[in-house]
């Protein structure tokens, strides 16, 4: 197994370049494009780029000051979701890249990559200019055990990419033997970018429907395009490709692989009813939304 360099002089054949594993990327290919889909996406990724320095988050500041019951609810839905989108932001890119072989899938992983980090920087931005203290406000967070949490199984699996990545990139291991931690990779992302945020978009959207946290809202309404429209429409194509590999044979009908893959999802499942019970423990309801909307 040889080192894989950043450039693939011996590389021949650009009409034959599968997502993952297959030989090590050389020019950056627009001419032949074998994933059409994954092009759409890319264009529109890049059609509805945004900045997080385009919103006036101050106007929210008023509001944040009132300690409200409201206030305190955003203030917890930012916790998490600033948290998960700092994941994000360092996950796809750097995770990926050692496995993937495919030119369009590259640009548009690179491109989602950095509008992960426009993401982590709403929340941030949000922080920093809509509280009057906001070092107190990154303490509270970092206080806030029910929402450090939520992602911990994501970011245990994706440390495992994380390892696996660099030991294939050397040349220590097989394709192979990464193959079921790149798909269990792949699968945390598809988790965090459709399940984990669900919740707390639905939150943010109430408050912003009754007349609330309106640029918080604004902006996060194009969080949520970027992760429903784009990313996780490229999570099912990748989880679909690699199904398609000689690979998936030897885990399509592995029973100990499978009961992993469920177990994971289950996990999260229930992560997010039970995140959803605590950030409404003793609040009652939200804008005429009830814990148990949250959860259906």
């Amino acid at each position: 197994m040889a080192y894989k360099g950043l450039f693939n002089t011996e590389k021949s054949d650009y009409t034959k370049n599968p997502l993952f594993l297959g030989e090590d990327l050389g020019l950056h290919d627009s001419v032949n494009i074998q994933y059409p889909e994954l092009e759409a996406l890319y264009r529109q990724a890049v059609a509805q780029n945004w900045s997080d320095k385009e919103f006036d988050f101050s106007r929210d500041a008023k509001q944040f000051a009132e300690n409200s019951v409201e206030s305190q609810m955003m203030i917890d839905t930012i916790a998490t979701q600033w948290e998960m989108d700092s994941v994000a932001s360092r996950s796809m890119l750097s995770l990926l890249a050692p496995f993937i072989t495919n030119t369009e899938l590259y640009e548009l992983v690179a491109f989602n990559s950095y509008i992960e980090c426009v993401h982590s920087g709403t929340y941030s931005e949000i922080v920093r200019n809509a509280f009057p203290d906001p070092k107190a406000v990154i303490d509270d967070i970092l206080s806030k055990e029910d929402a450090m949490t939520r992602a911990t199984l994501i970011g245990q699996v994706m440390e495992e990419l994380y390892v696996v990545g660099h030991k294939f990139a050397l040349g220590q291991l097989a394709k192979e033997e990464v193959f079921p931690t790149l798909y269990k990779g792949i699968v945390a992302l598809f988790l965090l970018e459709r399940g984990q945020f669900v919740a707390s978009f639905a939150i943010t959207f109430a408050l912003g429907e009754a007349g609330m946290f309106q640029e918080c809202a604004a902006a996060i309404r194009k969080v949520c395009a970027d992760e429903v429209q784009i990313h996780a429409s490229a999570d099912v194509v990748m989880l679909r490709e690699l199904r398609k590999m000689g690979f998936w044979e030897d885990y399509k009908d592995n029973e100990e692989f499978q009961s992993s893959i469920n177990a994971f999802v289950e996990e999260v499942y229930q992560g997010e009813l039970l995140w959803t019970e605590q950030l409404f423990k003793d609040r009652g309801s939200l804008c005429g939304l009830s814990c148990q909307d949250i959860k259906d």
